[in-house]
């Protein structure tokens, strides 16, 4: 069993990307890039909840849903106490009672250990941006312990995620690769380089399971990419 200890050890990114320029607001560009170094610092780390690690914390539902099949429950604090073992046996054998301490004991660690890694995975996001970024969330007593960080990521996209006119003439150059033919691995990589929303969607589809990753999935999951880049091309042609 992993001990919750782990979750302190040094994750992929040990410091995230600054959300901000000093004096500026969060942009779509820096969050997306932030939720990815969260969804590999979040997977890194051994969880016996789910696959990919504690990427669960990091990802929507929706999203955990795509790569899985269902959305993922968060796990409940187990009980105090160990529970009797199954049967009602009012006699149980010392092994009996030596096993279900043992599925207690094991229970708790990773729970304090998901618990962990929450913490600092929010403590990370928190630290990517001042204060004033953030001061819608905290509750007035219990501050930042109330907030997922699924949640933070909600409030940063809703108030700072949308395309901007700089960035969308931004997209648009970066999209604009031209194959003439040899690999479509090196018409992949020239976006993936620069960055920018076809980067994000490969990233994504890297972390669909194997026997995921069919024709019909990868056009689903590359064309809604393409729809959004359709759309910001039509509104910066009508002038807007």
């Amino acid at each position: 069993m992993v001990d919750e200890s782990s979750s302190l050890t040094i994750y992929p990114h040990a410091t995230l990307t600054r959300l901000h320029e000093p004096g500026h607001k969060p942009t779509r560009k820096q969050i997306l890039l932030v939720q990815l170094e969260l969804d590999a610092n979040s997977s890194s780390v051994d969880s016996v909840f789910g696959n990919h690690g504690h990427v669960f914390l990091t990802l929507s539902p929706a999203e955990y849903a795509d790569l899985h099949g269902a959305p993922f429950q968060i796990p409940e604090q187990p009980p105090m106490d160990p529970t009797p073992p199954p049967g009602g046996n009012a006699n149980p054998t010392a092994a009996q009672l030596a096993e279900t301490l043992r599925l207690h004991t094991n229970a708790w660690k990773a729970y304090k250990l998901m618990r962990a890694t929450e913490r600092n995975l929010r403590n990370q996001l928190l630290a990517a941006a001042d204060n004033i970024y953030w001061q819608r969330l905290p509750h007035v007593r219990l501050g930042y312990n109330m907030c997922s960080i699924q949640d933070m990521l909600y409030h940063l996209i809703e108030s700072y995620g949308r395309f901007t006119e700089t960035e969308r003439k931004e997209v648009a150059s970066r999209m604009e690769v031209p194959w003439e033919g040899g690999p479509l691995e090196f018409v992949i990589q020239r976006p993936r380089e620069r960055k920018g929303p076809l980067s994000y969607a490969c990233q994504r589809w890297r972390m669909f399971p194997t026997a995921d990753k069919t024709w019909a999935a990868a056009t689903a999951h590359f064309q809604q990419y393409a729809n959004d880049r359709d759309e910001e091309l039509t509104t910066e042609t009508a002038g807007y």
